[in-house]
């Protein structure tokens, strides 16, 4: 899910929705779909909505209801979609899959114990979205007339450029990625603002908005520094360096620079304390070969777990991360400066086929029919139906 810990280091500003009355914001769309499968759930078991066929409708759910409230409010969304994945990002998706998987069978597994506390809390991590979600996603939105936008290959990225075109205010996403891409400005919480039940209470969620020459004024960094932050911590690209968080990387690349600069030093006293460690791990088995109190000995075989974890970690940046980032730097960057994009985009909001969606939602997947007809009247405040649309062009 991209850069998921640059908000540590970046500061963000709550907005009103006034701020955002007639702008157009080009929003993540996978980003946004995968909110609704998480929050737009059963509240017994964590389940989600589904149709009479099993289907699953909480994306769809989301998305209609979401948008509307968006159009109401004045905000002309543009839904961009992401394209096929690049080659260098296959294996984050496949080490994904596994961990949806798995998280599959333990929410299998808690619904067959009745354990639905279990449940829900691995509802969330088995979330997949699927390619027949997506389409019917787009399908609503065209249903409508909410433009759509299909990236070459990363969404965030034509996102990120359609506001350097100025075609775009803002783009929308909960990660952080889209401000390494370059957006201008990023608004987040966009497609879930409003009241939420969490663990630790009732939270209300509110609109923030990033502005990116803030962020290089408030951090000191370059966008290309602030790249090779995205690269030390981990991306969608590469998992970046073990124990390395967004503040270490950012006192880092304002000592050293760049991450040339930095990995050359770093790998120095890598060495240094691996060599330290393995000076601590034989001294500690030696004692614990001495040792006959429980207590003490219990203490020193935790300290030996310990160091032996830090030999591990450092193993793995010296073997296996760090030569990854320095074989591939120049590309793990290019992939942020210059994404493939598409130039010429259509974002003209169409018309609204109120008939079709009726069908769609209600006699197709089982949405209440009051429900959808409220909404559908909504929404033809703000939209020209293609009846009136069509009526309009006769008599022109």
């Amino acid at each position: 899910m991209g850069v998921t810990q640059l908000g540590k280091i970046i500061e963000t500003n709550p907005i009103e929705f006034d701020v955002l009355n007639k702008k157009i914001i080009a929003i993540d769309a996978y980003n946004s779909l995968y909110q609704f499968l998480a929050t737009i759930r059963q509240a017994t078991d964590g389940t989600p909505l589904t149709d009479q066929e099993g289907r699953i409708t909480s994306h769809l759910k989301g998305l209609f209801n979401r948008t509307i409230k968006l159009i109401e409010l004045g905000i002309k969304p543009v839904y961009v979609f992401d394209g096929p994945p690049l080659k260098i990002k296959q294996d984050t998706l496949n080490k994904r899959m596994e961990r949806r998987n798995e998280a599959k069978m333990k929410y299998e597994k808690a619904l067959e114990e009745e354990d639905y506390s279990a449940a829900k809390k691995y509802a969330q991590a088995a979330i997949f979205l699927n390619k027949e979600m997506v389409e019917e996603s787009k399908h609503l939105l065209h249903l409508m007339g909410v433009p759509i936008v299909e990236a070459i290959s990363e969404g965030e990225a034509q996102a990120a450029y359609m506001t350097n075109l100025e075609k775009v205010w803002a783009s929308s996403s909960q990660d952080w990625d889209s401000l390494l891409f370059g957006s201008q400005r990023l608004i987040r919480n966009l497609t879930i603002t409003g009241i939420r039940r969490t663990a630790k209470g009732i939270i209300k969620i509110l609109p923030e908005m990033v502005e990116l020459k803030s962020v290089f004024k408030s951090l000191g960094l370059t966008r290309e520094q602030l790249i090779d932050i995205g690269i030390l911590v981990g991306n969608d690209y590469n998992e970046g360096i073990k124990g390395i968080g967004p503040k270490n990387a950012l006192k880092y690349l304002v000592e050293y620079k760049s991450i040339e600069n930095f990995l050359d030093k770093y790998t120095s006293s890598l060495i240094k304390k691996k060599e330290k460690a393995i000076e601590e791990k034989e001294k500690l088995e030696r004692l614990i070969k001495t040792i006959n109190d429980e207590v003490k000995l219990d203490k020193y075989k935790k300290d030996y777990s310990r160091v032996e974890q830090k030999i591990e970690v450092y193993q793995i940046n010296m073997n296996e991360r760090i030569p990854v980032i320095e074989e591939n730097l120049d590309n793990l960057r290019n992939m942020f400066l210059n994404p493939e994009v598409k130039e010429d985009v259509n974002i003209e909001m169409g018309s609204l086929r109120k008939k079709e969606i009726f069908n769609l939602l209600v006699k197709e997947r089982n949405f209440n029919n009051e429900s959808v007809m409220k909404s559908l009247k909504r929404l033809e405040k703000h939209v020209v139906p293609i009846e009136r649309k069509t009526l309009d062009s006769y008599f022109s």
